[in-house]
């Protein structure tokens, strides 16, 4: 009779009663019962193999509860639905009732539906709009800007370039050149909020299409606005902030 086969390792096969007492009954509720010998051999260097559940001895299926839904995957169409007419017809009425509605207020002198007639017609937008950042001017006609850079700073874009130069005003510096790119600028406000001179404001205007980019990368004396110009935005501006 020819021996017995050895284990890969070498050695003699671990009698199957070690693993019959692996792991330990305080790390189950139910003991493991491996299939194979490969399983068995796995068992000592992984603790969390798979098992079957069972209850333990003592203890009762709980059924959780719940309600059963059946999913039906194919719907029947109704033969309105079917045909799609009803729904043309429900939107063919709603598009008509506006149509004839404007057509009389157009008759009788009585405008219905809120039109503007661009750009023959403008519109006053309100103190809170933000349009494209603009320079106050002083009586002399030169910035209220110091250069401090804070707005530069603040802008999340990288839209502004301000060049300081030394004065003997009161002021000590001013901008030389100070230019926006209002194909970056993306209308947030920071660099109002983060300027202490109130010396750059969200101006009301939206007007900035161009066929070529040179256009929107707006220089100093194209920013430059009277405080009369914006006095509503800045009595707003002083409003809000001081809240």
């Amino acid at each position: 009779m020819s021996p017995r086969r050895s284990s890969r390792r070498g050695g003699r096969r671990p009698d199957a009663s070690v693993f019959a007492r692996w792991p330990p009954a305080r790390w189950c509720a139910a003991p493991i019962a491996p299939r194979s010998w490969r399983a068995r051999s796995l068992l000592p260097y992984n603790r969390a193999a798979p098992t079957a559940y069972s209850p333990a001895e003592g203890s009762e299926e709980v059924q959780m509860p719940g309600k059963v839904v059946r999913v039906r995957r194919r719907e029947r169409l109704g033969l309105a639905q079917r045909l799609y007419l009803p729904n043309i017809f429900v939107g063919l009425y709603v598009t008509a009732r506006h149509f004839f509605r404007n057509l009389w207020g157009y008759i009788v002198g009585r405008k219905r539906t809120f039109v503007v007639q661009y750009p023959e017609e403008q519109v006053d937008y309100p103190d809170a709009f933000r349009g494209h950042p603009v320079l106050v001017a002083l009586e002399n006609g030169e910035p209220k800007c110091v250069a401090c850079g804070l707005c530069e700073f603040a802008c999340p874009t990288d839209c502004i370039t301000i060049i300081p130069e030394e004065t003997d005003a009161a002021i000590e510096r001013y901008p030389r050149e100070f230019d926006i790119d209002m194909s970056r600028c993306m209308f947030c406000g920071l660099c109002e909020e983060a300027c202490p001179e109130e010396a750059i404001v969200m101006s009301r205007s939206v007007e900035l299409a161009t066929y070529e980019r040179e256009p929107m990368l707006l220089h100093k004396k194209d920013l430059l606005r009277t405080e009369e110009q914006l006095g509503r935005r800045i009595d707003y501006m002083r409003e809000e902030y001081a809240r």
